[in-house]
């Protein structure tokens, strides 16, 4: 009786330590079986977004489309602040040219002097009003739909115009009586005195002879 009873709290004795041990290394397993599936899932989804096509097919795509996007808004927000910059930057057209085309290119050009840079729809706008009123001073007219304060200088712009072109309009307009001796045509660059005159003006010119800045009194 006394060996039985022995026998049956050695058996008990001995699942109770096994059942213990089993539980422990459960406990102990439980950490780093998260611990490595978490790795396992930050690096797999890492992956996928960095390298687009491997993964999960419908993610990659997913991903990838979300990251085209993404590009083309910031491309195009990034475009439209550069527009406005030189927009806020620009001097005003003259009036008689009318309002710029509504409907324009999205690229970015350099404009003619000094409007900076804008479209390449504004460019020819620009060219083209430009062309006009060089064949108007030409001519020694004006177009029948302006009257004549419309093409006066100094309201005129003579950018773009030849320094000599420049000079007859300046001339001959009706709110400044100026004597031609005191229209002087000048270098972009030059250097000149720093005093005023309300009866002289200075017109500066590129290489190619073209006004690179609208003539003023001074």
């Amino acid at each position: 009786a006394f060996s039985k009873t022995q026998f049956r709290e050695n058996t008990m004795m001995t699942t109770k330590t096994t059942a213990f041990l089993a539980l422990s290394l459960i406990l102990v397993s439980i950490p780093v079986l998260v611990s490595f599936f978490a790795v396992t899932f930050t690096a797999s989804d890492d992956n996928i977004k960095t390298n687009l096509g491997q993964g999960d097919g419908s993610s990659s795509s997913h991903i990838s489309n979300n990251n085209n996007i993404d590009i083309t808004s910031q491309r195009d927000s990034q475009r439209d602040s550069t527009n406005e910059f030189f927009m806020s930057k620009r001097p005003e057209f003259p009036s008689h040219w009318g309002s710029p085309p509504l409907i324009q290119t999205r690229d970015l050009v350099p404009l003619p002097s000094p409007y900076g840079r804008g479209s390449g729809t504004l460019k020819k706008w620009i060219e083209s009003k430009m062309a006009e009123d060089r064949a108007a001073a030409s001519a020694g007219t004006t177009d029948a739909n302006d009257d004549h304060d419309k093409l006066s200088w100094p309201e005129q712009t003579l950018v773009g115009y030849t320094g000599e072109e420049a000079k007859r309009i300046i001339l001959r307009s009706d709110r400044h009586k100026l004597l031609e001796e005191n229209v002087h045509i000048l270098p972009q660059d030059a250097m000149v005195t720093m005093d005023y005159r309300e009866d002289r003006v200075r017109i500066f010119v590129d290489d190619d002879g073209k006004v690179v800045r609208q003539p003023r009194l001074g």
